[in-house]
């Protein structure tokens, strides 16, 4: 693998002592050159250095002060500043430094000297770059496990408690209910454990795909057909809530993608139609092909989304979860993965939302997206021995 190359600025106002230092760093680095103040702090504001070399005695603004212009910016305070100068008083030795410079080279200076000291400072640049992406992404993976325990905690908790004294109830009482409450008691019973159900499903998918365990599984499918699996799941919610369904999908219309997260897609995004569509309401599903792409908008009459929220609605670090027209629960992952599992796909998500007016959801697919061979799945064998496939 080819070595990364470092980038340096060289600031001289004397062009032969540019050309002395550049011939010693060609080789091993990327070299800009400026003659004057001015000029080196534009250059560094537009281009991402690694490093600057930067003269002291120059016409207009002096070294020292180019340095406190670049460290005062947000763009350039990060980049090590090397004085190369013929300044050699401890006065002057001392300004480099307060004034934000990380090295003190005194000319004439020794090369091999140079390019050990430039490639030193280039170093730990790069390896403080390195700490910090680190670092955010360990603050972003902190509050990613702190959400994921508070739904676990609160989300996960509450329908399975729900759940535990329903069944304690029939259990203990079952005699004294008439044959009406035990079977409003059921299905209740049965309410909680799709809503368990769902919820684990989702919080396992989420969490094989932060750690990078799910793969895609391309197969041919057709979206009638989801649509169609996925709306029996909700049939029965539907019919409760006299909900007016009409779907309308262009013939043959089809994507290349893994059915288990096409399918946790449609079951998620028909879920929240659902539950913020009141009663008597309307869904729509239409999809249709443009060009290399597929479309599938599923509209409601529903609560409707304020126009602050929807930014955050794809986000873990600040979804929110809302109760639905008829109070039933939710925990906002489900849209976090519909966001994960059609960027994985190649495709888009976008809302249009109008409070009190309705939601429409649009899923863009491609046809047939190019998956990487990361993306994939090892081997064929793996999916005949693999016990959960995420869909339920």
């Amino acid at each position: 693998m080819k070595e990364k190359k470092g980038k340096i600025l060289i600031v001289d106002d004397v062009a032969q002592n540019i050309q002395l230092i550049a011939n010693f760093l060609k080789e091993d680095y990327e070299l800009a050159f400026a003659l004057q103040g001015r000029e080196a702090v534009n250059q560094a504001l537009k281009t991402p250095f690694d490093l600057i070399l930067l003269d002291v005695m120059m016409p207009e603004i002096d070294g020292f002060k180019v340095c406190e212009i670049l460290k005062e910016e947000e763009k350039t305070k990060e980049v090590p500043v090397i004085f190369l100068t013929a300044k050699t008083d401890t006065q002057s030795i001392k300004k480099g430094f307060e004034c934000g410079g990380v090295d003190y080279i005194t000319k004439p200076f020794n090369a091999v000297e140079l390019k050990a000291r430039v490639k030193t400072h280039i170093r730990l640049k790069w390896a403080m770059e390195t700490l910090e992406e680190k670092n955010d992404a360990l603050q972003r993976s902190n509050r990613i496990k702190d959400k994921f325990f508070s739904i676990i905690a609160h989300d996960l908790k509450s329908p399975l408690n729900t759940f535990v004294s329903l069944t304690s109830l029939m259990e203990e009482n079952y005699e004294d209910f008439s044959e009406e409450e035990r079977k409003d008691f059921l299905q209740s019973m049965c309410e909680h454990s799709k809503q368990l159900n769902k919820l684990l499903s989702n919080l396992l998918q989420w969490s094989m795909h932060q750690q990078g365990d799910l793969k895609v599984r391309p197969e041919e499918l057709f979206l009638e057909s989801v649509m169609e699996e996925n709306l029996k799941l909700y049939q029965q919610e539907i019919c409760r809530k006299k909900i007016r369904l009409e779907m309308e999908m262009e013939a043959g219309l089809k994507t290349l993608g893994d059915p288990s997260m096409i399918q946790t897609i449609f079951r998620n995004l028909l879920s929240n139609a659902v539950k913020f569509t009141p009663n008597r309401g309307k869904i729509e599903i239409h999809g249709r092909f443009q060009e290399d792409k597929v479309l599938v908008d599923i509209v409601d009459t529903g609560v409707g989304i304020q126009k602050e929220r929807i930014p955050h609605l794809f986000s873990l670090d600040q979804v929110t979860s809302t109760k639905g027209t008829n109070y039933e629960e939710g925990t906002g992952l489900g849209l976090v993965l519909c966001k994960e599992f059609v960027k994985f796909h190649k495709g888009e998500i976008e809302v249009d939302s109008r409070p009190e007016e309705g939601t429409k959801i649009r899923v863009i697919l491609l046809k047939k997206p190019k998956f990487s061979t990361k993306d994939l799945a090892a081997d064929k064998e793996e999916r005949k021995n693999e016990n959960f496939t995420g869909s339920f």
